[in-house]
């Protein structure tokens, strides 16, 4: 699963209680879509996509902006009750809010794997951590549901079991990721989320801040040299390159044959 998350830097959540569409932005109006389109060309690296609760049937609608960087993640909160009202505008995002969000992606109209393993997750999680919990859609990567992602920081588990929700809670609250579990960080390609991945295998690094990223450069066709620097200032050179026999298998549940997926290794680590 290592390297398989779309790298993000700004997540728009909307709330919306109605059935999903395929595409999210469909359950909008014409000119809901046309400015939400706009805010896609402008930030090429925004994810955007909706949420719900089962037990919200009315009142206001919540936005959140996630912001989901290396250091400093952030996430804004806000209310409306008309989305064209709503002004798209990452430099007007709400009030900033230390809650954290756990959501998991039941998206069955994009792929019936996702709702067939994701609501049952989705309970699972939310007798833990009612409030903090979300329904997302589409998230990537649908042959790895049920798949949680954790914001502001965007951290995306795949093949998430019942036994998992509570520590993934948990270690969220506590600054902690599960590297088991892992796909990867938004915040980083996806090579440097393969690199990431192993070293907190590897060296058994749990807390978010043992590790950051310094420098990171493409030396050639499918390789790149990554140095992280973990909380004691030590050094971690890689060398990371596609595999030259990437794994073939089923895109998603909904794929009748199997296609080439890119896989990563670790060619070195000083």
């Amino acid at each position: 699963m290592a390297g398989t998350v779309k790298p993000t830097d700004v997540c728009l959540l909307l709330e919306y209680r109605g059935r999903w569409e395929h595409d999210p932005a469909a359950v909008f109006s014409e000119s809901v879509q046309m400015r939400l389109s706009a805010l896609k060309s402008k930030l090429p690296k925004l994810r955007f996509a909706l949420i719900k609760k089962a037990r919200h049937t009315s009142g206001p609608l919540s936005v959140f902006w996630a912001f989901s960087r290396q250091e400093n993640a952030q996430l804004y909160r806000s209310e409306i009750t008309d989305y064209d009202a709503l002004s798209f505008d990452p430099e007007f995002p709400g009030e900033p809010t230390d809650d954290k969000i756990v959501a998991v992606c039941t998206h069955g109209t994009h792929d019936l794997c996702c709702a067939q393993f994701g609501i049952e997750i989705y309970n699972a999680l939310r007798e833990v951590d009612d409030a903090g919990v979300w329904q997302i859609s589409h998230l990537g990567g649908c042959r790895f549901a049920p798949n949680v992602v954790c914001l502001p920081h965007g951290i995306v588990y795949g093949r998430v079991e019942r036994a998992d929700c509570a520590d993934i809670v948990a270690s969220y609250h506590g600054g902690e990721v599960i590297p088991e579990k892992l796909r990867g960080r938004s915040c980083y390609s996806k090579p440097l989320q393969a690199a990431e991945r192993f070293l907190r295998m590897s060296k058994h690094l749990s807390r978010l801040d043992d590790l950051n990223m310094t420098s990171a450069e493409e030396t050639g066709p499918g390789e790149w040299t990554v140095q992280f620097k973990s909380g004691d200032s030590t050094r971690y050179n890689l060398s990371v390159r596609t595999c030259s026999r990437n794994a073939r298998t089923y895109k998603s549940c909904a794929a009748t044959e199997v296609s080439p997926r890119e896989k990563f290794q670790i060619a070195e680590c000083l």
